[in-house]
């Protein structure tokens, strides 16, 4: 019986025109034969004559189709989980590099600095979505990953920990990490575009689920030692160890993916990109690649501008405005910690839930989400006034808002992250993976960049 909650729960949700699939074995016979995403062949003719409604049905269906791997979906969900941790590792830390650099109002640059370099990264990988395998970024990017979560805390138990100098060099930190986040973040949406929507959504599950893991780890680490200055550097190193262990994880489950029958097909589609041996050659390839972009920009346009507004609104509030919210009744370290871990349980429901309400894929039409996403814009305001007045002098007006805030901004993601990829054909779906992708990362960076603007000129 628990065999049979687990495939429910996860494999409760369907894709949309899924009728037209073909039976389980001709589904197997595709899932063996390599998709030739990197040349963009069969979207050419779509694009230059415009007519992506004709053709075989069959050519929208994803890697996956009807196929529903347990082991896959898992995967994606700690890939998911992994890719995010280490940004929601700095994000939970806040508390601790709040008191360590006070000065520097670090709850906002973290944010700023990091979304910034993240869309620098994505801007390249959308102009050069294949500039290397997915393997190699997945590796190296894990990889370094670990790296950081334990060089950050070690940094600050030195004797420099505190000063200008270990500020500069964790914020160094921070922007190499958001780099390599770019690349990772990028390579499991181009995975899960290809695989299918329903595989998208598990990934948004996994990114759900690392707000939650992170907030009851940061917790467990911060009453597990005295809350002196040398018993925060402790379990800040202890919740950073944790941090590396489960990417670790997310690592070896990317290395496993490898080995099942997706996973191959997946690098196949890779290794047979065409040699590029000549100048006319590499136009020929160029004008592909544009035009599958302008085609894709089309298609997802108006879920990309969900998907912007969405996080606009998301990283302008959260965390560096919603972080300023005083407690009347618990103490700062501890209302902090309250705070990021009501929006990362409520971001997380928020994701899940596409999954059990839309089983059928019929998601809200667009615009119903428009008013869910323009709606938003009223957290402006309502934060705002948590700040800078005493119209609510209650601790519960703000975490009621919060929660609100978090399941909105995962619901409306998870929706139109999942969605993007299955409007274009199995040729597209990688690129369209990483360009609604894009659209989230431009979205976060020009939050962050009001969110610092606003609060360098309020202190």
């Amino acid at each position: 019986m628990a065999t049979n909650a687990i495939n429910s729960i996860l494999f409760g949700h369907t894709i949309m025109n899924d009728t037209n699939s073909n039976n389980s074995t001709q589904q197997e016979d595709d899932l063996k034969k390599p998709t030739q995403h990197a040349n963009f062949s069969v979207a050419k003719i779509e694009l230059e004559d415009d007519r992506e409604d004709e053709g075989s049905q069959d050519e929208y269906l994803p890697m996956m189709s009807n196929q529903k791997d347990i082991r896959v979906a898992i995967i994606m969900i700690i890939l998911g989980t992994g890719y995010l941790f280490p940004f929601e590792s700095f994000l939970m830390s806040l508390d601790y590099f709040t008191v360590l650099y006070p000065e520097y109002k670090i709850y906002s640059t973290f944010p700023f600095v990091y979304m910034g370099a993240i869309a620098i990264t994505f801007l390249f990988f959308l102009k050069f979505p294949n500039f290397s395998s997915h393997t190699k970024r997945m590796v190296f990017g894990f990889g370094f990953y670990i790296l950081i979560m334990i060089a950050v805390p070690i940094i600050n138990l030195t004797s420099a920990g505190g000063s200008f100098t270990s500020y500069i060099i964790t914020l160094v930190l921070m922007i190499l990490t958001g780099v390599i986040d770019g690349f990772v973040q990028g390579t499991v949406y181009a995975i899960a575009g290809l695989m299918g929507p329903q595989y998208t959504q598990y990934t948004q599950v996994g990114v759900g689920l690392a707000g939650i893991i992170v907030s009851v780890t940061r917790i467990i680490s911060k009453v597990s030692f005295a809350q002196t200055a040398e018993g925060m550097k402790q379990g800040s190193l202890l919740f950073f160890l944790i941090s590396a262990f489960v990417i670790l994880v997310a690592l070896g489950s990317f290395l496993y993916l490898l080995k099942l029958p997706v996973g191959i097909n997946i690098r196949n589609s890779q290794l047979k990109k065409p040699a590029v041996s000549s100048p006319s050659t590499k136009q020929e390839k160029s004008k592909r690649e544009s035009g599958a972009l302008r085609f894709i920009f089309r298609k997802n346009l108006q879920l990309a501008m969900m998907n912007f507004y969405i996080f606009v609104i998301s990283m302008f509030l959260f965390p560096g405005i919603v972080l300023e919210i005083q407690s009347y009744t618990i103490r700062p370290d501890w209302f902090v910690i309250i705070l990021l871990t009501v929006h990362n349980v409520f971001d997380f429901i928020g994701k899940t839930v596409p999954g059990f309400v839309h089983r059928d894929g019929k998601i809200p039409s667009y615009p119903v989400l428009w008013a869910i996403t323009l709606g938003r814009s009223i957290f402006v305001a309502l934060f705002f006034i948590c700040v800078y007045t005493k119209t609510f002098t209650s601790d519960a007006w703000p975490i009621v808002f919060l929660i609100i805030f978090g399941f909105s901004n995962g619901y409306v993601c998870s929706i139109v992250m999942s969605e993007g990829p299955r409007l274009v054909k199995r040729d597209l779906k990688e690129l369209s993976g990483i360009f609604m992708t894009t659209s989230l990362i431009i979205g976060l960076t020009i939050g962050s960049t009001l969110n610092f603007m606003v609060i360098q000129l309020t202190h």
